[in-house]
């Protein structure tokens, strides 16, 4: 999936105060006239560039719409495509935000429980087949030093982090979530970082499956 060929939407919020009469007013003066405001909750939506754009702009465009909602300390991106998909493993998962280095005790103990495993990676579902756990390992691990190699000089240390969701017969790990660290970096490095470590690792990926 290209990411020039996207809109995301992310809820928000906003207060609005209005008289009695039903009007505007401004957030200065309506507190001074000890009004309560209500909140209007709805998704905002942006283009590949950041611009916002309008639902109806949205909706019209031939571009795969990814929601963006909080999940413990991390962003998920989701599709309704790939929303419907989670639920056919986990019908109403719980996402919490694990470390790299907990993945594979993670990952061993389901795969010697024999349940469903499944990742989620380039707003793609995958259902891990038994002959290809270990595939997965590889690729994880191969993740990792590339992260590593990309981050670590910029950084001085590793902060790799993921969203992860269980049940008694299944886990997912969502690799779209993966964060980067970008405490005391420019923001032009940052995203020379970022990109590269996303192009490298959707050939690592392609490579383990296709």
């Amino acid at each position: 999936m290209s990411r020039n060929r996207i809109i995301t939407r992310r809820l928000v919020s906003r207060n609005v105060y209005r008289d009695e009469r039903g009007r505007f007013l401004k957030k200065v003066d309506a507190i001074r006239a000890g009004i309560i405001p209500t909140t209007q909750r709805y998704y905002e939506y942006r283009n590949a560039k950041g611009k916002r754009v309008s639902a109806k702009f949205a909706k019209k465009q031939k571009q795969k719409i990814i929601t963006i909602t909080q999940a413990g300390d991390l962003l998920r991106r989701e599709s309704s495509t790939t929303a419907r998909e989670v639920s056919q493993i986990i019908s109403q998962p719980s996402w919490q935000t694990i470390q790299s280095q907990q993945f594979r005790s993670i990952f061993n103990d389901a795969a010697s429980r024999g349940v469903r495993i499944g990742v989620q990676f380039n707003d793609r579902l995958v259902e891990i087949p038994p002959d290809k756990l270990g595939d997965l390992i590889f690729f994880f691990t191969e993740m990792e030093y590339e992260y590593i190699r990309i981050f670590e000089p910029l950084t001085g240390g590793v902060y790799l982090q993921l969203l992860h969701a269980e049940s008694p017969d299944a886990e997912l790990f969502d690799f779209d979530s993966l964060t980067t660290a970008p405490i005391g970096i420019d923001d032009a490095k940052l995203r020379a970082a970022n990109a590269e470590f996303q192009r490298n690792i959707e050939l690592i990926w392609r490579r383990y499956f296709g």
